[in-house]
């Protein structure tokens, strides 16, 4: 396959995304809009082995109704519906601008390519799409907490002493008492000791 070929594929590819999407905002159908029948095209058998593993996350709609609101980040596992066979197109992480709870209709922003996109919860699961509660997913791509995890340590309580009536003992600052005592004949000895050397130097000179 060539490089030309290659880039017609995703070109046909981005188009028809485009046009769904488009299609999506406007409410109207999607009936014959591309007709297109390769679903083994070299794009979309990528797209397939590289699609990622979702299934560890917990899912966003259970017995047909949403489980978030505005605010909260879900993960779609897209399908190409304008394409024969609802072939996989990708899986992106949304924030949740609105949502209908009723007719399902939702507005989304994609924070790593920074562009608005809407989609249904009701009419999604029925393509083959895939919606999960993004826990545990960041919504920046390439931005990971690096470390280890904080640990809850415990802190120790602060024991004060106490005198012999369990009054507590006030510390007292500075070097304690007697730490730094000498004898007094080592003390004679030391001095002796500087001042021969002082005038060893003073008769050297």
């Amino acid at each position: 396959m060539s490089r030309n070929n290659t880039d017609n594929e995703t070109n046909l590819l981005t188009a028809a995304v485009a046009a769904f999407e488009s299609r999506m905002a406007s409410g109207v159908g999607f009936d014959n809009l591309v007709d297109v029948d390769d679903v083994n095209s070299p794009t979309i058998a990528t797209a397939e082995v590289t699609r990622p593993d979702i299934s560890r996350l917990p899912d966003a709609i259970m017995d047909g109704v949403a489980v978030f609101c505005a605010g909260d980040r879900i993960v779609i596992e897209r399908r190409a519906s304008i394409l024969r066979g609802n072939p996989y197109l990708d899986t992106r992480t949304y924030t949740v601008k609105s949502v209908d709870l009723e007719n399902g209709d939702m507005v989304l922003w994609d924070v790593s390519l920074f562009q608005w996109a809407r989609d249904n919860f009701i009419t999604g699961p029925k393509l083959g799409q895939v919606y999960k509660l993004a826990n545990g997913v960041n919504s920046s791509p390439g931005k990971k907490k690096r470390g280890r995890p904080r640990k809850n340590l415990e802190i120790a309580p602060v024991v004060r002493a106490t005198d012999a009536d369990g009054n507590p003992i006030k510390k007292r600052r500075g070097r304690p008492a007697g730490v730094k005592n000498r004898d007094k004949a080592i003390i004679s000895v030391e001095k002796a000791e500087r001042k021969a050397l002082r005038a060893a130097k003073k008769a050297s000179k």
